[in-house]
């Protein structure tokens, strides 16, 4: 009997410390954040940017929930997230424990515009959280260019399986100062 209460006392233990109370801030809660812009610098049209992290802070001593992350452009936006380990460009109700971040990634790729000069897109992330509204401004600074492709035609072999691949200039050519120029490859 000693034994059965002893083994009761030990469950009923673990069962209660495991649970995390579901209380959350309710306040005017206020995010802070890594950064307040992030900035892509010349993403060239149809290739896409490096990826960029923001961290979201909850800098009180209690657990809040983040109403709302979204982008402000929404389907129009040229830029993706992918929130807390899940691609999305918005999340709901996203619990962020007291004193705890949240990783943002952002990626960005800009549709050619036909243009010579560079032109810029901007767009943000909102947060709504009990009522308060915060943003992260996004800024990509985007140019079309000429792109150059390595051709099946020239190739070097290295051993059995490696190849590479060039783009090879067989005649004087000169080449326009219109756009940049962007050579794949060797």
């Amino acid at each position: 009997m000693k034994n059965f209460i002893k083994f009761s006392l030990v469950v009923i233990i673990l069962f209660s410390a495991c649970k995390k109370p579901e209380n959350y801030f309710e306040g005017g809660a206020k995010l802070s954040f890594s950064i307040d812009t992030l900035v892509f610098d010349t993403v060239f049209t149809t290739v896409g940017s490096i990826t960029k992290r923001i961290k979201v802070y909850n800098t009180l001593t209690e657990d809040l929930i983040i109403d709302h992350i979204n982008l402000a452009g929404q389907e129009n936006s040229p830029y993706r997230l992918n929130i807390d380990g899940l691609q999305s460009n918005s999340a709901s109700d996203v619990i962020l424990r007291a004193k705890d971040s949240l990783h943002i990634f952002v990626e960005a790729t800009i549709d050619p515009n036909n243009s010579n000069d560079p032109f810029i897109h901007t767009d943000s992330i909102v947060f709504s959280t009990n009522g308060s509204i915060q943003d992260v401004d996004l800024v990509a600074w985007g140019q079309d260019a000429h792109f150059y492709k390595p051709s099946a035609e020239n190739y070097i072999l290295f051993g059995d399986n490696d190849t590479l691949f060039y783009y090879s200039i067989n005649e004087n050519t000169t080449w326009s100062n219109d756009k940049p120029h962007v050579i794949y490859g060797t």
